[in-house]
């Protein structure tokens, strides 16, 4: 007997005689927490009053030992949303569950339901497994926030409204929720829609984590009078319990400070091989030096350094030793001065960077003898199509905290951030109160511009749509023209006017039949593809693809299955993520549901959904983790400016002729006219063809939009120039900025534009100088929802060479649809990263003395 049957069998027997009085009886009964329905008419023989009480209590007892046991041994509640609570829109947000299983055990699925942009209800499922007993059992699980009615509550809306919205279950293997979880906090939206008449910057999120007993206080600022900056930093405190188990769980944080950790304890808590892959995809990670320098030797190889043994005799050190400063670091803020306290010395490493790696700044240490040694203290490193950095000391420790430092440009100077920071003075005195005026005048907030609206119309299916409403506009035409005008006409020549309803009635039927026919006739063939991709490889060809897509599939089909080949991991196929500030409304009155499987690191299956159609577009989002080609070449080598900057012989490697090709690379020198980051602009690269960096570096024109208005992109000329510093004023930020204009209000990118302008821009956009006012230019806030991930500044920071370039064609990983393979057809934008040699120059980092 079905559940719902067994039920309404008991409902009926513990009813009183007058209500089963021997008719048709039929009732609605719920089972909590199953939700199970029943809405069935029976016929019930009638039953003696003699029986009436002992079916009335063995319905009782029944139902309480039938779910009671479900109800009671599987329950829960959700702990934490994000880092802290507060998560990122338009992106996978990590979610850490507590179950409380009492005794059960087995294979069961955390369920997470979310509506997607089309307001279908999306399953986000991650398969656990209970072990029983009555401890309470922890795991983590992601889900992407839905964009729907300004994305999820607020705080201020309250827990309830949360929790109507954010549905999570406990469910067994076959996917029938068994339990809802409760919410036990609200959270907040570190990215929120807000009006387009709001001025507000940006914010970064960033992970400072350290193990519980370690003490260390995560650096903290205020950052509502700095001025000079693209975006505000949020630093959120973690201990390694706090991290998620998963890759996806880290897409919405900028970078990750880790500071006196252990790493045996994130090994022990299965957090190490998610962070790693993290840092390969493409993630910015700072390691600070533990005082215990012999348990860094376990971070393997993220350090970008080792630890020889320096000096000799009375002088030998190794690994670190104490000194009255810290370093460089209280000097990076341009105004602290390192505090001396020989009865309380600070733990400096002392290590050397690896051949491969940059070495930013360096430490002088005495010797004997007047001669000093010189040890590595901030050093960066390219790994996987991310970085690594390190730093000779732990900037978690207090005393940190108490020298008052200004953090925002110590930031700048650790991660490698272009900006023109600047704090507002309080005020007190004319002279001040002048300063204020004059940095408001160039930095103060302003409305956004936003970089991730450009990429949006890729998915669309523009000459599609047109073709369809152009056939129903000639359908209706003709349709109106016959049942109208044309047939009174018809009729009124020959004087039968009253046969109108006759024949208006006929031409309908014959217009619906018609209509079924070109229905048919038009909403057939196979599926389509627009796209837009962006693909990451390093030198060792190991790629992350990335990709929006709108796939067109003219049939009705509730259960569409879209799969990613020749892929593992984390790669995974979602409904397009799209930020609740670029949501349009949609038609939609109903929904369907559909199930998107989170996956682990180790899950070796293609991923696949299975999308409900409507005869209409589906945008989604796609991760492809493989092999992909490359530019290919020798590392190359960055020379004296007098030897020509750089050389090296670089061929197009790749499958496709490339096109607006820009060759970026920092160089480092203590000479205005020549230290920044420099990018070469190549018209059109053939495949198969190479160049030569010397000598295409020294023939290229200087970019100069006033002087010279032909030398910019788009005139079939080589051009090279520099990333300004900190202001609007030369080279290629002058050409990136050219046509957005600040306004009264928030903006998207200019639609006229081209979007691999967008592109190249959220591709550097840390190493971008801060936009400030000009005249007849009003500022504007840089804002890139939906593109954060495609930032690649940290590759010039780690002292790499990237090339940005673009082409068209179909999907550059393979997609199916139902079992066919589908390339369709859209823009493939490449981030293509190489290593540079950088021996050729004399070391020109800054030391601190001993």
């Amino acid at each position: 007997m079905g559940v719902g049957r067994m039920i309404e069998t008991l409902h009926y027997l513990a009813a009183r005689p007058k209500d089963r009085a021997g008719v048709r009886y039929s009732t609605r009964c719920y089972a909590p927490p199953l939700n199970i329905v029943c809405d069935t008419p029976l016929n019930y023989p009638r039953l003696t009053p003699h029986f009436r009480d002992i079916a009335r209590i063995l319905a009782a007892l029944i139902l309480v030992l039938f779910f009671s046991v479900p109800c009671l041994a599987l329950t829960g509640q959700v702990d934490q949303i994000g880092f802290q609570n507060t998560y990122r829109p338009n992106c996978w947000t990590p979610m850490l569950v507590t179950i409380h299983p009492d005794g059960a055990a087995g294979n069961f699925l955390l369920q997470v339901v979310q509506e997607d942009l089309d307001r279908d209800r999306v399953v986000y499922q991650r398969p656990i497994a209970l072990s029983g007993g009555t401890t309470d059992q922890r795991f983590w699980t992601c889900f992407i926030p839905e964009p729907t009615d300004s994305g999820l509550p607020d705080p201020t809306e309250g827990l309830p409204a949360l929790q109507a919205r954010l549905k999570v279950f406990l469910a067994d293997s076959n996917g029938k929720p068994i339990a809802q979880l409760q919410l036990t906090q609200p959270v907040i939206d570190i990215d929120p829609k807000s009006s387009r008449m709001d001025m507000q910057r940006a914010k970064r999120l960033i992970l400072a984590v350290s193990d519980a007993g370690s003490n260390d206080l995560a650096p903290q600022f205020n950052y509502d009078d700095v001025r000079g900056v693209k975006e505000d930093v949020s630093i959120f405190p973690a201990n390694p319990s706090d991290l998620p188990d998963n890759p996806l769980g880290y897409e919405s944080v900028d970078a990750i400070i880790l500071m006196n950790v252990d790493p045996a304890e994130l090994k022990a808590e299965n957090k190490f091989n998610a962070l790693v892959q993290w840092v390969k995809e493409g993630g910015t990670l700072l390691i600070c030096q533990n005082p215990q320098w012999q348990k860094m030797q376990s971070w393997g190889d993220l350090l970008p350094i080792t630890y020889p043994a320096f000096g000799g005799g009375g002088s030998l050190m190794q690994g670190s030793a104490d000194r009255d400063t810290p370093g460089p670091l209280p000097e990076w803020d341009l105004l602290t001065k390192p505090t001396t306290n020989p009865a309380n010395p600070f733990r400096v490493a002392v290590a050397q960077a690896l051949p491969a790696a940059h070495e930013v700044d360096h430490i002088a240490w005495p010797a004997g003898n007047g001669k000093t040694i010189n040890t590595s203290y901030l050093v960066r490193q390219l790994y996987g199509v991310g970085t690594v950095s390190w730093i000779a000391v732990d900037i978690g420790d207090r005393r940190f905290a108490r020298m008052n430092l200004y953090w925002p440009r110590i930031w700048d100077h650790i991660f490698g951030w272009n900006n023109y920071t600047i704090s507002l003075p309080n005020g007190n005195t004319v002279q001040e109160q002048q300063q204020i005026t004059a940095i408001r005048a160039l930095y103060d907030y302003a409305h956004g511009i936003d970089l991730g609206t450009a990429f949006l119309a890729s998915m669309e299916h523009a000459g599609r749509s047109a073709s369809l409403l152009l056939i129903a506009a000639i359908f209706l035409g003709i349709y109106w023209l016959l049942a109208g005008p044309g047939e009174y006409l018809f009729l009124l020549s020959r004087k039968r006017t009253r046969l109108s309803w006759f024949f208006f009635a006929a031409i309908a039927a014959a217009a619906t039949l018609l209509t079924f026919i070109v229905v048919k006739l038009v909403l057939r063939g196979p599926p389509e593809v627009h796209h837009i991709s962006v693909v990451r490889v390093n030198s060792d060809q190991k790629a992350v693809v990335r990709s929006g897509i709108g796939l067109y599939i003219p049939r009705d089909n509730p259960a569409e299955p879209v799969e990613l080949g020749d892929t593992s991991g984390d790669a995974y196929i979602t409904p397009f993520p799209i930020h609740p500030q670029q949501m349009k409304a949609n038609s939609f009155a109903g929904y369907m549901q559909y199930a998107v499987n989170v996956r682990d690191v180790t899950d070796e299956t293609p991923p696949l959904i299975r999308v409900p159609y409507r005869s209409t577009l589906k945008k989604l989002q796609a991760k492809w983790l493989g092999t992909q080609p490359i530019i290919e070449g020798p590392p190359p080598q960055l020379l004296p400016p007098s030897k020509g900057y750089i050389a090296g012989q670089l061929t197009n490697g790749t499958n496709h002729p490339l096109q607006d090709i820009f060759i970026l690379f920092h160089y480092p020198s203590t000479e205005p006219a020549s230290n920044g980051d420099w990018g070469l602009y190549l018209p059109s690269w053939r495949t198969g063809d190479s160049v030569d960096l010397r000598q295409t570096f020294a023939a290229a024109k200087i970019l100069d939009m006033v002087n010279e208005p032909r030398t910019v992109p788009g005139q079939n000329m080589i051009i090279k120039g520099r990333i300004g510093r900190g202001k609007i004023q030369l080279d290629w930020d002058r050409w990136w900025y050219n046509g957005l204009q600040g306004g009264t209000e928030e903006a998207d990118y200019p639609q006229g534009d081209d979007p691999y302008t967008a592109f190249v821009m959220a591709s550097l956009f840390e190493r971008l100088p801060t936009p400030q006012t000009h005249t007849n230019q009003p500022r504007f806030e840089l804002q890139r929802r939906g593109a954060r991930n495609m930032d690649a500044s940290n590759i010039l920071a780690a002292g790499g060479m990237l090339i940005l370039a673009r082409t068209e064609g179909p999907l550059p990983f393979p997609l199916e649809v139902s079992g066919q393979a589908i390339g369709g057809s859209g823009d493939i934008y490449y981030q293509m990263i190489l290593p540079l040699d950088q021996t050729q120059l004399a070391p020109l980092q800054t030391t601190t003395a001993p």
